[in-house]
């Protein structure tokens, strides 16, 4: 009895990753095609975990789905996400050590490390760092599709610095 439960919530599961493609294409990429990233769309049309990922964080409603693609596709896009590689980032962002990722916790997540007391505000490299940060994030979900990851910060040795402005 179990596995039949098991196998008609798959089959919805199936239903909801198709009618979100459906209507994605239907009603998204209909107005306009240099919204998004064609990479992007392209993994969307054929990555069933990305539409899943969707409709998980979104309960399964795949209204609230839609509004969430439609917003991060557009975020990719305007950050350039697909294109970001080492040489684009600078150098010292690597050599400061302040993010990284490194070992697991106990559930087998890897971890993703920002050492605070290395932080340092800076309005200048604000836009730097949240892309070094995206970098990091998105080679790990290549990496390691669909798998969790564990945020730690290290807040030994910082202070209020570290946090705001001077």
């Amino acid at each position: 009895m179990a596995e039949l439960d098991q196998h008609e919530g798959e089959q919805d599961i199936e239903k909801k990753i198709e009618e979100t493609r459906q209507r994605f294409k239907n009603e998204f990429l209909q107005d306009s095609t240099e919204k998004y990233d064609s990479r992007d769309v392209e993994r969307l049309q054929t990555d069933d975990a990305l539409v899943e990922g969707y409709l998980t964080w979104r309960l399964y409603a795949v209204d609230d789905a839609l509004k969430m693609i439609d917003e991060s596709l557009q975020w990719r896009k305007e950050f350039g996400l697909n294109d970001l590689t080492e040489s684009s980032i600078p150098k010292w962002m690597f050599e400061t050590g302040a993010v990284y990722l490194h070992g697991y916790d106990k559930e087998g997540n890897k971890l993703f490390w920002f050492k605070v007391k290395l932080h340092m505000k800076d309005n200048k490299t604000i836009t730097d760092k949240k892309k070094y940060v995206a970098f990091w994030l998105e080679r790990y979900a290549k990496k390691e599709p669909g798998m969790p990851l564990t945020v730690v910060f290290d807040m030994a040795e910082s202070g209020l610095s570290n946090i705001v402005s001077p």
